[in-house]
């Protein structure tokens, strides 16, 4: 019997340390508060909705912080 693997949110809460983003800058991305994003990461598993909304969050963070740093 095959089984899909869903994200979960902790997958996404590595996502986030691996880029060294922190939980406020991500959750002002999304548009959330902080403490929502961390009971987000701890979900099992997330919707493919806010898979999509924390990934690009994250882009944007990364985006964002590399365009300050390149300045």
């Amino acid at each position: 019997m095959a089984t899909e693997a869903r994200t979960t949110g902790l997958d996404l809460k590595v996502e986030r340390i691996r880029a060294g983003l922190l939980v406020k800058d991500v959750a002002e991305q999304m548009g959330i508060s902080p403490s929502r994003l961390s009971r987000i990461e701890v979900d099992e598993p997330v919707t493919d909705r806010m898979l999509r909304r924390y990934r690009d969050a994250l882009e944007r963070c990364r985006t964002f912080s590399t365009s300050k740093t390149v300045s």
